[in-house]
């Protein structure tokens, strides 16, 4: 083929390639065009071909609007601006509210207490003379008579004044610091067990409880664990096979501190508060048993709480015990090692098995753990029986289990038996007290690590679901105390006056 029929051939090529591209350009600006005509026929305003209308009211400078739903969602964000914005403000209000009423509620609480010191307070001052005897260092002597409800004749004015003075100093500052930490907080954080236990759970808690039974009332008597450390008396709940003698001894010989406890036996003779130290000079005691009703009785006829000489009290007997509080000024601060109820009866069990033969709570050789469950041996719910103060014999309910919890929350420092150590040391730091002997509370220590434990029982035994049912009070306040209480009370300090 020729040089010539080829140009040829190309040239007529091209002119086709172009003429296709001609009609496709053509009908796709008629399908525009079209689709434009149709867009203006149906009335939108966002076609070309559009006359604009005139300016309206609704939108005098001729403007394109957003539509209804573009208005209503701008103003849904504008209030959930106001809403993040608001709390800010509320919060300095609230703030500033709280703040005028403290200042206003303490210095109503001074001025009653200047008007209160002004009507008390006798010509000639206050009588500071010494609790101690004359003479002999660490012994009271108490009141002449063997009633202790008569005031002798040298206590008529300054002394009974100076007594009433101190009463109602304390009531002024503890009112203070109730109205201060409500109205004001230091931190404010949620309040699981009035969450949990609101008042209002309690308002009709004798409608279901036997008859003549009431809630133990210890306002006064036992103050509370947050309240300031002023004018108070530690009080150790001793439970039975907790770990309160091990604590004990750890207060008397760690701790150096001064206890009424059954340490006492053989050395009640005197009618003063006398302290006796251990043989070897390490622990000291007072000469008062507190552990029996007998020997709180006698406490308090020798003036065991006025004497201030008892770093702690020690008592089975938690209910009894308040009455050493009774028209006095100091109150009682309670505290104790609590332990499982299933646990604290088989250890119960197979202790009272290994006492000597004329001890009276020894159990017989030939009595089984199953048998030991279903008798009357068995000392059963004595948490909440000491907390609710009902007698052994007493049918407990809901009632009564409710009661316990809600003295435990208000009124009792907890520790437990499986965190014996971390127990001890929330004791030291909320009472102040110091490990005087490291080496001491080590050996304390390392004798729990190699305790002999007991058997433990299968809770799907016929033996385990019966004492299960027979603890089953004790197993809710228990758990409660775990799970609650002891978790909450983690660096619990009691506030300063």
């Amino acid at each position: 083929m020729s040089e010539a029929s080829k140009s040829t051939d190309e040239e007529t090529g091209w002119e086709d390639w172009d003429e296709d591209q001609r009609r496709a350009l053509g009908r796709s600006h008629k399908r525009t065009m079209g689709a434009l005509e149709e867009n203006s026929t149906a009335g939108s305003r966002s076609s070309i071909l559009e006359v604009r209308p005139k300016p309206t009211p609704r939108d005098p400078k001729d403007q394109i609007l957003p539509s209804d739903q573009e208005v209503k969602k701008q103003e849904a964000k504008s209030k959930e601006r106001k809403y993040v914005e608001d709390p800010v403000t509320k919060k300095h209000f609230k703030f500033c509210t709280r703040t005028c009423i403290l200042v206003a509620a303490v210095g109503l609480v001074c001025l009653s207490g200047l008007v209160a010191v002004t009507f008390l307070l006798p010509m000639g001052g206050t009588n500071t003379a010494s609790v101690t005897g004359p003479g002999q260092e660490g012994v009271y002597t108490p009141p002449t008579g063997s009633d202790m409800d008569a005031i002798p004749d040298s206590r008529s004015e300054r002394e009974t004044a100076e007594d009433m003075l101190k009463s109602v100093t304390t009531f002024f500052r503890n009112t203070a610091f109730t109205i201060g930490n409500e109205l004001h907080p230091k931190e404010k954080k949620a309040d699981n067990m009035q969450f949990l236990f609101p008042d209002y759970a309690f308002s009709s808690i004798h409608e279901d409880t036997v008859s003549g039974w009431k809630v133990p009332q210890y306002d006064g008597l036992y103050s509370r664990v947050e309240y300031p450390m002023v004018d108070i008396q530690p009080i150790l709940w001793d439970t039975k096979r907790s770990g309160s003698k091990t604590l004990l001894d750890i207060l008397t010989y760690c701790g150096r501190l001064v206890l009424a406890s059954e340490s006492a036996i053989g050395h009640e003779e005197a009618e003063t508060i006398e302290i006796f130290s251990s043989p070897d000079n390490a622990g000291h005691f007072a000469n008062v048993n507190s552990e029996t009703k007998e020997g709180l009785i006698r406490a308090n006829q020798l003036g065991l709480v006025d004497s201030e000489l008892i770093h702690v009290i020690a008592t089975r007997e938690i209910a009894f015990a308040s009455e050493l509080f009774m028209d006095k000024i100091r109150t009682g601060r309670v505290f104790g090692i609590l332990r499982d109820p299933i646990e604290q009866a088989l250890s119960d069990f197979h202790m009272r098995k290994a006492l000597p033969l004329d001890n009276p709570d020894r159990l017989p050789e030939d009595l089984t753990l199953s048998q030991f469950i279903e008798s009357d041996r068995l000392i059963s719910n004595p948490l909440t029986k000491a907390l609710a103060n009902v007698t052994d014999g007493t049918i407990l309910t809901e009632s009564h289990v409710l009661a316990a919890k809600k003295m435990l929350h208000e009124r009792v420092i907890v520790g437990l038996n499986e965190a014996f150590d971390e127990s001890v040391r929330r004791f030291f730091q909320y009472f102040g007290w110091k490990i005087h002997d490291d080496v001491c509370l080590a050996n304390f220590e390392a004798a729990r690590d190699h305790r002999n434990e007991h058997e433990q029982i299968d809770e799907s035994s016929h033996e385990g679901k019966t004492l299960a049912d027979r603890q089953w009070a004790d197993k809710e306040v228990y758990e409660y105390a775990k799970t609650i209480v002891f978790p909450n009370q983690e660096g619990l300090r009691a506030s300063s006056a």
